[in-house]
């Protein structure tokens, strides 16, 4: 830790006594250390009911550095065919360990009326294709805030109402407090 200490002490001495020495420079010497990074390993819907689905990105994010990565948030954007149809930001906790990797899922949540609303022309029992923009931010020690953007596509069903008919109905018991059929 005391190594890592006059290091950064060194460094910082170094930046400041060098003459005119903008945001720029600074920058341009960050540019050649290690960057945190991120993929998307998979996607997939869960919670599927009547009402909304939930689409589950699974990220990969790979921390470089020699301490814990803090995730900080995410923001997302649907589109199908260029129609944008979902926008948020879900704040984020916990880190990707040192010099190592974490899968994170990512959870975007689909109401169908407001996709049935947005996107004309699609109805109950299609299959709609969609984009997803997510960013990834991350406080990355000694540099601050940086922003991982990811990219995925896919397909969303949209459930329809199930057709229900009866053959046939017999009455067990009919009263004003209960009924039973089969």
């Amino acid at each position: 830790m005391r190594t890592l200490a006059r290091a950064a002490v060194t460094a910082a001495a170094v930046l400041l006594a060098i003459p005119n020495l903008g945001c720029e420079s600074i920058g341009s010497v960050l540019d050649g250390l290690d960057r945190p990074s991120a993929s998307i390993a998979s996607a997939r819907l869960s919670d599927l009911d009547t009402q909304s689905v939930t689409l589950d990105f699974d990220v990969e994010v790979l921390n470089p550095y020699a301490v814990p990565l803090p995730l900080t948030s995410l923001r997302y954007d649907l589109a199908s065919s260029g129609a944008p149809f979902l926008t948020g930001e879900a704040p984020l906790s916990g880190s990707v360990p040192a010099r190592g990797r974490q899968t994170v899922t990512l959870p975007a949540r689909v109401a169908f009326n407001d996709l049935l609303a947005t996107l004309s022309g699609v109805r109950p029992g299609q299959v709609v294709p969609y984009d997803a923009g997510l960013t990834l931010s991350v406080d990355a020690p000694g540099v601050g805030p940086i922003d991982l953007p990811l990219r995925r596509s896919g397909e969303l069903p949209v459930p329809a109402p199930p057709a229900v008919s009866l053959a046939s109905l017999e009455w067990e018991e009919l009263s004003l407090t209960a009924a039973r059929a089969v």
